[in-house]
């Protein structure tokens, strides 16, 4: 659909400015598209809670809309837990030698989340390792039991990007009662390899509870390797050409790419790619995240025209949004592309002044970004 050019507006936590919408924008802008141990194991239990407006309020909670997903886990000696986030259910930290840490994920994700193919691709990207074909995959898989059921989990090595460290991921993927469940240990290589039998009797402990489960052997079905149609496939990782003085950081598990960049006069500000099935929540419950993220409070629907703009020269469909906290001398610079089945999120964000500096640079990569389809 052709979005008409207006002038945007940075939404700020001061006020807004009230912009009347016409149809035509609100279509285009639906876009088409884991305490230490102490020697002892620790037990806890978190829940999705059910959805209760029709849009949902992030990627999380729309995944875990259909099934409503409970996880319970027994936190393995050693093991740190952190507050869980928008993505991950479970959140941990494995400390490790001279100040090293890995970290381990529980994402559960609606449908299949894509192949599992088009998955391991991804996490080889980000651990610098080329992708393989699907007759390659089947090498790289270990069948393991997950909570009360088979699921199947990858040993990645790798280098990380940022420090040219070997670093190693392992990856477990079980689809149940219509959720895809992403358990991910990613770290320093000896660690994550010396961690490895933890982690796998970490997967055995786990225990699921949802409305309408499905049983071990619909689980195992799930679970197997499967051969996607091509439209299927999760596409791969834009090809882009980052500035020099962009310092690229190993991403975090529901990332493609992750750059920091400092102010020439002090501070920093990062900028993260990441990708979601479908439309990834819709525009409204990203803004309104990013918002949050910034300390403001959530904007309405028909305010969405104050800070987000058709992206002029970008791919088919794109927008950006500004949003501003000048009270903290925040910012923040997002780019949303649909692209076939998935949706793209290119967010720039930091002190003020230096997001500024590379907002140029930031609309350029995602200007000449090439996302498939």
């Amino acid at each position: 659909m052709f979005l008409p050019f207006r002038p945007f507006f940075a939404c700020s936590g001061t006020g807004h400015r009230s912009v009347r919408r016409g149809a035509g924008i609100v279509g285009g802008l639906l876009l088409v598209g884991l305490l230490a141990g102490c020697g002892r194991e620790e037990i806890r239990t978190y829940t999705i809670p059910k959805e209760q407006a029709p849009t949902p309020v992030s990627p999380h909670a729309a995944a875990a809309k259909p099934a409503r997903p409970r996880v319970t886990w027994t936190l393995p000696e050693g093991w740190e837990e952190r507050a869980p986030n928008q993505f991950r259910l479970g959140n941990f930290r494995v400390p490790g030698p001279d100040g090293t840490a890995a970290e381990v994920s529980i994402v559960p994700l609606a449908g299949r989340a894509g192949s599992n193919l088009a998955n391991v691709n991804r996490w080889r990207g980000q651990v610098g390792q080329p992708p393989v074909t699907e007759a390659e995959l089947g090498g790289l898989s270990t069948n393991v039991t997950i909570g009360d059921a088979p699921g199947v989990m990858f040993d990645l090595p790798g280098t990380d990007r940022r420090t040219q460290k070997p670093v190693r991921m392992l990856a477990a993927i079980q689809r149940r009662g219509g959720t895809a469940w992403f358990i991910k240990m990613l770290g320093p290589d000896a660690l994550v390899a010396g961690q490895k039998q933890a982690f796998i009797r970490f997967l055995a402990g786990l225990k699921f509870a949802s409305a309408g489960a499905a049983g071990p052997a619909a689980a195992e079905a799930a679970a197997a390797p499967e051969k996607s149609p091509p439209a299927a496939e999760a596409p791969a990782p834009p090809a882009w050409q980052p500035p020099e003085h962009w310092r690229a950081e190993t991403p975090g598990s529901m990332q493609t790419a992750v750059w920091r960049v400092s102010g020439a006069k002090g501070g920093a500000a990062t900028i993260s790619v990441s990708a979601l099935q479908g439309e990834g929540g819709g525009l409204l419950a990203n803004v309104n995240r990013w918002r949050r993220q910034l300390g403001l409070p959530p904007m309405a629907p028909d305010r969405l025209d104050a800070c987000v703009t058709p992206l002029a020269g970008g791919p088919a469909g794109a927008v950006l949004v500004t949003l501003k906290n000048a009270d903290a001398a925040r910012e923040l610079l997002g780019a949303v592309v649909p692209a076939g089945a998935r949706t793209w999120f290119y967010k720039l964000v930091g002190d003020a002044a230096v997001v500024e500096a590379e907002r140029e640079a930031f609309v350029n990569l995602v200007q000449t970004a090439h996302h498939g389809r």
